[in-house]
């Protein structure tokens, strides 16, 4: 006899929704020896899946982390850019102080 089985969801497999998959209803002993490998193959299959998709949303995690770590960096160069500037353009006039205050 073949066990019933759900059918098959239009949404990805995750390994939830492979183990209620992969547990059909058996009729007797051998439908459900029959239908062990199977149900076996979706549950590993599942989990693949889920590793796979864990693997994407680290990737992407990781990638956003770069990007935003990349901007951090470029706006404290920016800074540190605009305070060089600034020193440089102060300090003919430092130097004149520190002359002046040096004949006194």
């Amino acid at each position: 006899m073949i066990a019933a089985r759900p059918a098959m969801p239009a949404r990805p497999l995750t390994a939830t929704v492979a183990l209620g998959m992969a547990a059909p209803v058996a009729l007797d002993a051998a439908d459900a020896a029959e239908d062990a490998p199977e149900a076996a193959e979706l549950v590993a299959l599942a989990r693949c899946e889920d590793a796979e998709l864990a693997n994407e949303d680290a990737e992407a995690s990781a990638d956003e982390a770069a990007l935003d770590a990349a901007e951090e960096a470029d706006e404290i160069w920016d800074e540190r850019d605009a305070e060089r500037d600034e020193a440089e353009a102060l300090a003919p006039e430092a130097a004149d102080d520190a002359r002046l205050a040096a004949e006194d």
